[in-house]
């Protein structure tokens, strides 16, 4: 529309001059607004955004046991939807609320930590670890009107799959507002384990899972970067993730974390060079230092960093003849 000479915007040939803007320059002298070109896109200018994830979330098993359950409802019938009753059974000791608003989900797969081991020319194996999570689909939502002492009556007032028996019943994020950046305290490096959607690769705008939480000193709002070192190359032609220690990092994405928990993180992808998949390393580098030349990640090793945490402690009153000192130590 800015551009006289194209009189329809469904016939633009080869040859046509079509002028654009750069909506960031200062100069006054353009005659209204222009289109953006690609030389003035960078995506990893520090914004703040809501990210949603429709109809997935990630939680862990804690959160899980702490769920409740749909057991009924008003109706004859197996599946219920939109304006229908629910019955929810609930663990006596944490009820409902009147008046509060669920999420109605179904676990649909366990996310586990990963091994990862040299195989020749062929890169890294992936071996399964223990479970950190689960990614849980959502398929409706209840407005709990009334708690009874076995079970609380709910409205169903949005549902996108039938509502069963059966389904968990809790509170998840789904919807992230006004994320903005937070400063990282802790440097440490960990591996992508799982993505959200049902895609093998993931770019940006996306979302995916990564083995480092709250325990290792990441925070909501702190930035993480998809890090390849070595050669990518291998003989098998095979494509594989290289992370070598000693040579160059190549930054391929940057990652914003939405929700942490003990072990792992939910991330947005901010930025992307490549696509990313479960298996990449990533790194978090404490703000105003240098990233840090990682090892190739190993669970074992955080394993044993957790389980060094060791103390002694003890009183000394000489009136009653007793001696003692303290220590604490934490890891290596």
């Amino acid at each position: 529309s800015y551009n006289p000479n194209v009189t329809n915007p469904h016939w633009i040939f080869p040859g046509d001059r079509v002028r654009l803007t750069d909506p960031y320059a200062t100069d006054d002298s353009t005659d209204g607004p222009g289109l953006g070109y690609a030389a003035t896109y960078d995506p990893r200018d520090a914004r703040e955004q809501t990210y949603v994830l429709e109809r997935y979330a990630f939680i862990d098993d804690e959160e899980l046991s702490k769920s409740m359950e749909i057991i009924g409802g008003a109706d004859a019938k197996v599946m219920m939807a939109t304006l229908d009753t629910a019955y929810i059974g609930y663990d006596e000791k944490n009820p409902p609320i009147p008046g509060e608003r669920l999420s109605v989900y179904r676990t649909k797969q366990p996310v586990y930590d990963i091994k990862l081991r040299k195989k020749g020319q062929q890169g890294q194996h992936q071996k399964k670890g223990k479970r950190i999570g689960w990614l849980v689909e959502v398929v409706g939502e209840v407005y709990v009107t009334s708690v009874a002492k076995k079970s609380a009556e709910a409205d169903i007032v949005d549902s996108v799959q039938p509502v069963e028996r059966g389904l968990r019943v809790g509170e998840l994020k789904t919807r992230f507002s006004r994320v903005s950046a937070t400063e990282n305290e802790v440097t440490a490096n960990g591996v992508v384990v799982e993505t959200i959607r049902d895609a093998t690769i993931t770019g940006e705008d996306q979302f995916v899972i990564v083995n480092l939480g709250s325990d290792d000193g990441v925070r909501r709002g702190n930035t993480l970067e998809v890090v390849e070192k070595g050669d990518a190359y291998t003989s098998d032609h095979r494509m594989h993730q290289p992370y070598e220690e000693g040579h160059p990092r190549r930054v391929l994405a940057n990652l914003m974390v939405l929700q942490v928990e003990d072990d792992s993180a939910l991330t947005a992808v901010t930025f992307s060079l490549q696509e990313i998949e479960i298996g990449n390393h990533v790194e978090i580098t404490e703000a105003g230092e240098k990233p840090d030349d990682h090892e190739p990640y190993d669970p074992k090793r955080k394993a044993n960093a957790k389980a060094k945490t060791s103390g002694e402690g003890s009183v000394s009153d000489e009136d009653a003849e007793l001696k003692g000192g303290g220590a604490l130590k934490l890891g290596n």
